[in-house]
């Protein structure tokens, strides 16, 4: 088994809805890669200048 985290910080242009359709994107891979067992996103719910989106 692998697991992955991944991590990253939005550009401050980067609008609500480009991040609504990236978490959406996001979800839909497990639909398309076929050796996806589990997947989970989440967004920041802190917003400390040292957390990551």
């Amino acid at each position: 088994m692998l697991t992955h985290v991944v991590c990253w910080k939005y550009k401050a242009e980067t609008t609500e809805a480009e991040r609504r359709e990236h978490v959406e994107r996001l979800r839909s891979l497990s639909e398309l890669v076929p050796g996806i067992k589990s997947f989970e996103v989440g967004s920041d719910v802190l917003g400390l200048e040292r957390s990551y989106d």
